[in-house]
């Protein structure tokens, strides 16, 4: 087994085998007056044959002293499905256990989980709490109902179409029913464009209604949640999102608006993201501007954040280097902020990983595809950049490895991938052409 010591940024790189999972992560500042390296955290991690992280566990510096934050513990069944996760938290500079959470999932034959149960326990109050959610399917696999026992119960039924996509859901929240939460879904040829939910206490109801309307290629052009936001999506004539605006209600004197704009290069791919934030005078309050550089195999190689902020400015810089297989092989991070023209430089941030069996290659891969918006709300479109338009299929896996979902693309470019049912959170993104792969992250919010 090969180990080899390397630095990334706090993107965390992974895929589904063991040669591309990192077995220990350092971070670290250093200070730009003394050169002083400080360290700051160390994680650990561990693998099963399959790749699959067992275990880690997070330590942290305090007074000069390496300390366990947070130690995490992974099972899995036949199928790969997690069956148990269990974490558990130190006091901070001490070697004392506060708290305990632990997961532990059964599944059904179609993969479906049918139990998750919850266990807390706050070990210096004595506190504990225990949770159990129940899910039956129909004869199609689609979503019937939950029962939820804990410090409460409850149970939700559902009514859902062909698809399994819900239609309906209705949560009773006490034993006489007069407490529920109602949500109507309504579709169209490319989603979800009708929803509504109804919250009923006694005599109290409340509602609220968002509609979503779509182009004819399929995207989303608008998304109005009555009576407290607005967003509108503008695309060009290639399909690519370059402009979005809207407006949220903070309360009900004060409207919050926004403009989101993006550029990009000759290549198709994304240069800058600007946004700015607006007060009810349209005054700018709040603006950012990042602007990517790529390297000649297409990787980004730089990434700066222009923030103006109550007068002031601040700038991220985040460079990038990378290996042969594409893991990105060192990060540096710095922070630049000005107030009343003094212009301070920030520390430099550094984090470094020791990766499983580091792939040992000599010239780095072309991508095959590029893919946007990311991060994503709910479509992203894929395009090939080695002209190859064949078949591929796309993965998505977790940050820990594991594999979420799969989208086979027959030969029909940009392919569109739904990927609205994510949860928020970061993603790697595997495309799969021929005897090539190529993997990147994607951020679904």
């Amino acid at each position: 087994m090969k180990w080899r010591l390397i630095l990334i940024g706090l993107v965390f790189v992974a895929s589904a085998t063991s040669a591309q999972l990192a077995s220990k992560v350092t971070s670290y500042a250093i200070n730009p007056a003394t050169g002083l390296r400080s360290t700051s955290s160390m994680s650990l991690n561990q693998f099963d044959q399959t790749g699959r992280v067992t275990g880690s566990k997070l330590y942290v510096t305090t007074n000069g002293r390496l300390w366990i934050n947070n130690a995490s513990e992974y099972r899995y069944d036949e199928s790969g499905n997690q069956v148990f996760y269990k974490v558990q938290f130190w006091k901070q500079g001490t070697d004392t256990v506060f708290s305990i959470h632990e997961v532990t999932n059964t599944y059904n034959q179609s993969n479906q989980v049918v139990e998750e149960s919850y266990h807390d326990q706050e070990i210096l109050s004595g506190n504990e709490y225990t949770a159990r959610y129940l899910t039956s399917y129909d004869d199609k696999g689609c979503r019937k109902r939950i029962d939820f026992t804990g410090n409460s119960s409850s149970y939700t039924i559902y009514t859902t179409d062909a698809s399994c996509r819900e239609l309906s859901s209705r949560t009773y929240f006490s034993e006489d029913q007069s407490m529920f939460d109602l949500q109507l879904f309504e579709y169209g040829p490319f989603g979800l464009v009708h929803y509504r939910f109804y919250y009923v206490r006694g005599d109290s109801t409340l509602q609220q209604e968002k509609l979503i309307t779509y182009d004819q290629q399929g995207h989303k052009t608008a998304e109005v949640t009555v009576g407290l936001s607005r967003f509108d999506y503008f695309y060009d004539a290639s399909g690519r999102p370059y402009k979005q605006t809207g407006y949220q209600w903070v309360d009900s004197a004060w409207r919050l608006s926004y403009e989101y704009l993006t550029t990009y290069d000759a290549q198709d791919r994304v240069a800058t993201i600007r946004s700015a934030y607006f007060d009810e005078s349209g005054n700018t309050t709040y603006s950012t501007t990042v602007t990517n550089e790529y390297l000649e195999d297409g990787k980004i190689g730089k990434i700066t954040n222009y923030v103006v902020f109550g007068g002031n400015y601040y700038t991220y810089e985040v460079k990038h280097t990378y290996l042969c297989d594409g893991l990105i092989a060192s990060s540096l991070y710095t922070t630049t902020s000005s107030s009343n023209a003094t212009t301070v430089l920030g520390d430099f941030q550094v984090i470094e990983y020791s990766y499983v069996e580091a792939a040992d290659c000599e010239q780095p891969a072309r991508p095959l595809v590029n893919f946007y918006p990311n991060p994503a709300d709910d479509m992203i479109l894929v395009n090939p950049l080695n002209n190859m338009r064949t078949e591929a299929v796309v993965r998505l896996y977790s940050p820990n490895g594991n594999f979420v979902s799969q989208y086979p693309v027959e030969n029909q470019w940009p392919a569109q991938l739904d990927v609205r049912n994510l949860q928020t959170g970061f993603y790697i993104l595997e495309i799969e052409q021929g005897q090539q792969k190529h993997r990147t992250r994607l951020f679904k919010r």
